[in-house]
């Protein structure tokens, strides 16, 4: 309860005016502190995306590593492709993997008998390895492995012509 100038009791004052609030002392200056809590948000985000980012970089070069996959394009050539001569077997491996030997499409133990009986017809049988460039390298290098157990000595591996000069 509050006590007017009359000496009565009066439930709320008159005149709203006349509470005054102790704000500091402000002077009426300029305010000169920073809020840097926004700034430390900002920082914070920033961190955290960092780390997400670097987090899925360094899976993605895991999962390179454990396939065997490297992002290669194959060397062009400089000369022309030369037409295979007709004892001459040629193995193409396409991009999903699958494989052609003299265009039927075949398997690894179809390869194998392929190139035994070729290899017993004319023991100086050539053998051209044809790959797509977005095939992994180490599919290639199987092909090539199993070529060479079976006595292939003239393997080569197919390029494409270079365009233009």
């Amino acid at each position: 309860m509050l006590s007017g100038p009359q000496g009565g009791a009066q439930s709320e004052p008159q005149d709203r005016t006349s509470i005054a609030v102790d704000a500091g002392d402000l002077g009426g200056g300029l305010f000169s502190e920073i809020n840097i809590t926004p700034l430390t948000d900002v920082v914070f985000v920033l961190l955290i995306i960092f780390m997400v980012s670097s987090t899925a970089m360094m899976e993605q070069e895991r999962a390179a590593s454990r396939t065997g996959r490297v992002d290669l394009t194959l060397p062009e050539s400089g000369t022309e492709h030369q037409d295979a001569a007709p004892n001459d077997v040629t193995v193409a491996l396409l991009a999903d993997g699958s494989m052609t030997v003299q265009g039927e499409v075949s398997n690894d133990v179809h390869l194998s008998d392929r190139v035994k009986a070729a290899m017993t017809k004319d023991p100086s049988t050539s053998v051209r390895v044809e790959a797509d460039e977005k095939l992994e390298y180490r599919r290639v290098m199987e092909i090539v492995d199993q070529l060479e157990q079976l006595g292939v000595r003239n393997l080569s591996l197919g390029t494409r012509a270079r365009v233009g000069p």
